[in-house]
């Protein structure tokens, strides 16, 4: 088996393994690519050793270019190998100074479908990508993972770049459970294709595998890798988490400490990448490429003793970069030492007078000191020789912008982004100049832009959602930042600028859970304190609301909003003296805000200051003229207070506006009879029966308003329907008992009555001898004696209730009964027909 396999190996590579061989076309080049080697599944190699033709030839520094590794199977399960070689190999080869492997990053940035594992890019496009990068070789590389032997077989073509050749091959097959040392394998033949030496010092390096010997772990980098990587869409949060629990489980994945600095470091997670650093520096203090990154995070850290000390370890191991120095020289600047960082780059500019570091340090340096001239003189030296156009030409900018060169700043950092390939930095400034300018839709695209490329930056949300607020759109900015709320719900800074866009939108519930949250984060500010304030104005928390206004008070720059806010929770206490000192204290434009007077009017109302409050609601309808209610408490204060033509007026506004419902009609029908217009009166209360009932108060004020018109019908009526609304509301009662009665309905009268004396027999006990007079009137003789009786059984002394009381039962031939009520009345108030009752009835039941 393993034989015939060799057999087609060879016969499907001998077009191009002739060393030296020209090919120009893309046909000749696609064969390179391999992918129908063994559609049907793995393949047994029968070379194990490795097989390595003639060396390459070239002096001095190699530039290599690697493909991503393609998988003959083309299975999606085994990409975890092609990322994880990619990054194994880049990590070995930063290591000698003979090779340069150019970073995957830097060929997916020339050719994005180097990143996406949907592309399958030809080792055609890698030959023209190394040209364009000044590469001298070219690596295409392949793989097939046999799950039957547990091992894959590799296979690499180098390429010169230049003369577009085959020039020579590297394969071998490597155990899964050996993969560590079966790359660094593969490094040790590339080193010798192109004779470079290994060094002592690194002799302990490269025996000692990147990866560990766990298949499930490895296997768990290599995917973490693809997140990074290769998945534009991935959780930057949860990438950072498994970079770490990977690292904790097996400390000797010494790629995946540096895999993990790199990435927690572009995602500004400057605390981890220093700590994933230092492990491999610890566990590899001769891996050089280590001191610059674990330097230049500890100082972003802020932990500038940490990155002196690191600087200082890699000068006395040789490193001479000017990047170690640099970083040497800003931690010198962390620590509080700028001479002695000035020092370093002063050096460095003794040495060379162009040095692109320590020019570009001397720009910066003098920028952060407000010395804009100066800073220019280095940005201008950095741009005409053409170094670090990129940085060059973004501290140029800020220069720019310290003598308020907007302009000319805006054309700097267009530069610095063409030279930048795509970093964030100067779409970032140019958002925040337009922002400067009041162009809030440019500064939004730009902050947008940004976030395409670096998706995680929580500060760039909030500049984002910024530009959007003051560009008068605010759903949209609330959008922007709940759309990544899900993934930062403990920022404090996010809680808090949703809670005071929240404000802004009208929802001072969602407000207050996220100004809330933003206090327990300690990121409150006087804004956070302020719109608490508000909202427990407006909740009915005065106290708490009083208590949050002092505080912001104290540390507030403008204090009219702080004073506004005191001022309404003094009107609500009933202190108007402080009120007024405070609301004079108040600025004119801040009492211009449509809702302001609105508030104050509602706190006069509620202590009953009604013409303050009026004042105060006329002010917000000029502010807020389509606001229904503002027009509907003006209105109503109008109706308490002023004469019926004056109310109408307001009240015809309120209907016209679409406002006021049904309680405006029934107040329009009670204007209306007060200027003594039944007819249109009559209208209006038929419209508003239509639109639904009103309570008791304005049925008693409609009844009392037919009344005194004399329609005793329209009276009734709005009693009864009073009533209904309010069954024990006396004044309709009466008002209702004496219209029951002027219309000769006695029994209802009664009935009336009646129901006042049990609301109330001590204030109303003369309406039970007035319904038993109803009820005796409408002949209802039963219920008169009932309710007469009843005003005896309760020890009442009326003489003329026994009177009334002894005719009926006499009437009745009640005659001992009659006798009862009438033999102990005085003498004096018997006349004539009392007397002949009681002589009658003493005959009737035989009494002398």
């Amino acid at each position: 088996m393993r034989l015939n396999i060799l057999v087609v190996l060879i016969a499907l590579y001998l077009p191009v393994l002739c060393i030296a061989e020209d090919y120009t076309s893309s046909s000749d080049l696609d064969l390179l690519q391999f992918d129908d080697l063994n559609a049907e599944g793995s393949v047994d190699r029968a070379v194990s050793d490795d097989s390595v033709s003639s060396p390459a030839k070239k002096t001095g520094n190699i530039v290599l270019l690697l493909n991503r590794a393609s998988d003959a199977t083309q299975k999606e399960e085994n990409r975890w190998i092609a990322s994880l070689l990619e990054a194994v190999m880049e990590f070995k080869c930063a290591a000698f100074d003979g090779i340069t492997l150019i970073s995957p990053d830097t060929i997916g940035k020339y050719l994005p479908e180097h990143k996406d594992f949907s592309k399958k890019p030809t080792a055609l496009q890698y030959l023209d990508i190394g040209k364009r990068l000044k590469a001298d070789y070219a690596g295409i590389q392949k793989f097939e993972f046999s799950s039957k032997d547990k091992s894959i077989f590799y296979y690499m073509e180098i390429h010169s770049v230049e003369q577009r050749k085959l020039v020579t091959t590297v394969e071998k097959s490597i155990k899964i459970n050996e993969l560590g040392t079966g790359f660094d394998d593969l490094l040790l033949a590339i080193l010798k294709e192109f004779s470079i030496p290994t060094p002592r010092d690194l002799a302990r390096f490269i025996r000692m595998p990147a990866i560990g010997t766990d298949f499930k772990t490895v296997k768990q980098l290599g995917e973490c890798i693809i997140n990074e990587r290769f998945n534009r869409t991935a959780d930057s949060s949860k990438i950072a988490a498994e970079y770490i629990r990977i690292c904790e489980k097996d400390r000797s994945m010494l790629v995946a400490y540096y895999r993990a600095g790199s990435f927690l470091e572009s995602v500004n997670n400057f605390t981890d990448a220093s700590e994933a650093y230092n492990l491999l520096f610890l566990a590899l203090p001769e891996y050089l490429p280590v001191y610059v990154p674990l330097c230049r995070n500890y100082r972003k850290s802020k932990r500038f003793a940490d990155a002196l000390r690191i600087a200082t370890l890699g000068e006395q191991r040789g490193i001479k970069s000017a990047g170690l120095i640099s970083e040497k020289a800003l931690a010198y600047d962390g620590l509080g030492k700028p001479g002695e960082a000035q020092k370093a780059y002063k050096q460095i500019l003794e040495a060379d007078s162009t040095d692109p570091n320590a020019l570009l340090f001397f720009a910066r340096l003098n920028n952060d000191k407000g010395n804009a001239i100066e800073a220019q003189k280095f940005c201008k030296l950095l741009i005409s020789k053409k170094l670090m156009l990129g940085r060059a030409y973004i501290e140029f900018g800020r220069s720019l912008m310290l003598q308020s060169k907007t302009d000319d700043a805006i054309a700097a950092f267009s530069e610095a982004a063409k030279n930048l390939n795509g970093e964030p930095e100067p779409d970032i400034y140019l958002g925040d100049l337009y922002v400067s300018l009041g162009k809030y839709s440019k500064a939004l695209t730009q902050y947008e832009k940004v976030l395409q490329v670096t998706p995680d930056n929580i500060d760039l949300y909030l500049k984002a959602a910024s530009a959007s607020e003051k560009g008068g759109d605010i759903k949209k900015a609330l959008k922007i930042l709940k759309d990544i709320e899900p993934r930062y719900s403990n920022h404090g800074g996010l809680m808090r600028e949703l809670g005071v866009l929240s404000i802004a939108n009208g929802d001072t519930a969602k407000a207050k859970v996220y100004l809330e949250a933003s206090v327990r984060a300690g990121t409150d500010d006087e804004r956070v304190v302020m719109g608490l304030g508000w909202i427990s104005l407006r909740s009915g928390e005065y106290e708490k609301a009083y208590s949050l206004f002092e505080k912001a008070l104290k540390t507030v720059k403008d204090k009219s909003q702080c004073k506004l806010g005191l001022a309404m929770v003094q009107i609500r206490r009933g202190n108007q003296t402080a009120a007024a000192a405070l609301l004079s204290e108040v600025s004119a434009s801040d009492l211009k805000i449509p809702g302001i007077n609105k508030m104050i009017a509602e706190a006069f109302l509620s202590k009953g200051e009604n013409e303050k409050a009026l004042t105060h609601f006329n002010a917000e309808r000029v502010l807020s003229p389509s606001d229904t209610s503002v027009q509907g408490n003006i209105a109503r204060i109008r109706f308490e207070t002023a004469a019926p033509l004056a109310a109408k007026t307001e009240y015809l506004k309120l209907v016209k506006m679409g406002g006021g419902g049904a309680d405006a009609y029934y107040r329009l029908c009670i204007l209306c009879l007060k200027l003594k217009d039944k007819a249109n009166a009559d209208i209006y209360l038929t419209n508003a029966q239509k639109m639904g009932s009103t309570d008791a108060a304005t049925w008693l004020l409609l009844g009392q308003s037919y009344q005194q018109l004399g329609a005793t019908k329209q009276a009734l009526n709005a009693f009864e329907n009073c009533i209904k609304e309010s069954p024990s509301n006396t004044t309709a009662l009466i008002a209702l008992a004496s219209g029951y009665e002027k219309s000769r309905q006695d029994s209802a009268a009664a009935q009336i009555n009646l129901k006042l004396y049990n609301l109330d027999n001590g204030k109303f006990k003369d309406n039970l001898v007035t319904a038993a007079t109803l009820f005796e009137k409408a002949g209802l003789k039963s219920d008169a004696k009932k309710t007469y009786r009843q005003f005896l059984d309760r020890k009442y002394t009326d003489n003329s209730v026994n009177v009334r009381l002894a005719s009926l039962e006499f009437n009745d031939k009640k005659y001992l009964e009659a006798i009862k009520l009438l033999e102990n009345l005085p003498p004096a108030l018997i006349n004539e027909n009392e007397a002949s009752i009681l002589a009658q009835s003493y005959t009737n039941t035989n009494q002398p």
